[in-house]
């Protein structure tokens, strides 16, 4: 009887720790400033929890430019945007159109 007991228990509670989803992520496309002026568009996965200061996050990640061997910082962050939304401004969705993913 014990047994049966602790077998249920064991269930029940590993059962919300395998439903569970990992952490969830969200994509987003950043136009951003880097390092030395150049300016791109950067694609991210950030973290659900951290979406709210996403900027935090990005600010001096080192990041490559298309055509450039050495990774540079992010400097500036002109517009984040969730990957299925469009950009606010004509410079960065031009930009966007000519950015290889």
């Amino acid at each position: 009887m014990n047994k049966l007991i602790a077998m249920t228990a064991l269930v029940v509670f590993s059962i919300p720790s395998i439903a569970k989803p990992a952490s969830s992520r969200i994509e987003y496309k950043c136009h951003v400033e880097l390092i030395g002026g150049k300016q791109v568009i950067y694609f991210a996965q950030i973290n659900a929890q951290k979406n709210k200061n996403i900027s935090n996050v990005l600010l001096g990640k080192k990041v490559s430019a298309n055509n450039s061997a050495k990774p540079a910082a992010i400097y500036k962050i002109y517009e984040c945007v969730t990957s299925d939304k469009s950009f606010a401004t004509t410079k960065a969705q031009k930009m966007e159109r000519t950015t290889v993913r």
